[in-house]
């Protein structure tokens, strides 16, 4: 025990200056021992007891629903609780407005160890700032969403799937999931969506080793296919990824690819026109 809190000690004493807010709260006598971090307001605020210091923090919530979420979750009764419980650690996350009015979101992590010679729960905090991260992470999301059809990660060792993101929108969503026989899948998705006269072509591109072979040669693997969901014909670009080697690991992603095609079309409709048009009008002047 005695160990175990001087080591979490000397990992607070260590990030201190680099996280943007560290603490160490005695739980047991709702007291704040000590604030450290880039948060420089609030680690010299006056603050010096746990609860004060959680109904502060409340009040920069977004609204009166994450301000409620914030006292449950980080109240100094809860925290004891989950510590009585066996709970030695616990992660969270949450979003607010800042002292400097920026959106902000905090990655927090409490450690509870009981303080050797007094028994006092003590809770060492560590809060880093994800802000950066979450944009990134609500781009991306927001990108995928519009973008693909699906997101599929494929174990090419044993041709397992795991589907990231579908667009439910799509008539053949309940068709595309998580499999363990990754070939039964594609080729029974192929005979009830793909137009026949493509379905050898399909199956071929779709082969793990053939995606495997090109992507570790550095090439591209993608291809477009005529499908036909709900009645419709359409027009679908599939492509494969590696995302890593070591575990072989593929994702093959679709994006729909109708409006392009239809477009590509009807130019090169016009462009034929247009060269007959030439041609007649040539023959004419010949003539």
């Amino acid at each position: 025990l005695q160990k175990r809190y001087e080591d979490e000690q000397t990992f607070l004493d260590s990030v201190a200056d680099r996280y943007f807010f560290t603490a160490r709260a005695n739980l047991t006598q709702d007291l704040i021992e000590g604030m450290w971090g880039t948060d420089v307001a609030k680690a010299a605020s006056k603050v010096r007891t746990y609860s004060q210091d959680v109904e502060i923090m409340a009040e920069y919530m977004l609204n009166q629903e994450q301000k409620d979420k914030y006292r449950c979750c980080f109240s100094r009764q809860a925290l004891l609780a989950a510590h009585a419980a066996g709970q030695e650690s616990r992660t969270d996350e949450f979003c607010y407005i800042g002292r400097d009015r920026k959106l902000r979101w905090l990655k927090c992590r409490m450690n509870f160890v009981r303080r050797p010679e007094s028994g006092d729960v003590i809770a060492f905090i560590t809060e880093t700032d994800i802000t950066r991260e979450k944009i990134v992470e609500t781009i991306m999301d927001q990108v995928v969403a519009s973008q693909y059809d699906y997101v599929m990660c494929i174990r090419c060792d044993d041709k397992s799937t795991n589907i990231i993101h579908i667009n439910q929108q799509e008539g053949d969503n309940v068709d595309i999931h998580d499999s363990h026989d990754y070939d039964e899948s594609v080729r029974l998705y192929a005979e009830k969506y793909v137009l026949p006269e493509e379905r050898p072509a399909f199956l071929a591109f779709m082969d793990l080793d053939r995606a495997w072979s090109l992507l570790s040669d550095g090439l591209p693997c993608a291809q477009t296919f005529s499908f036909v969901i709900d009645g419709q014909l359409c027009y679908k670009k599939l492509e494969f990824y590696c995302i890593d080697k070591e575990s072989r690991l593929l994702v093959n992603v679709r994006t729909d690819f109708t409006d392009v095609h239809l477009a590509q079309v009807e130019q090169e409709a016009q462009l034929r026109e247009a060269l007959r048009l030439a041609n007649e009008a040539g023959q004419a002047k010949d003539d």
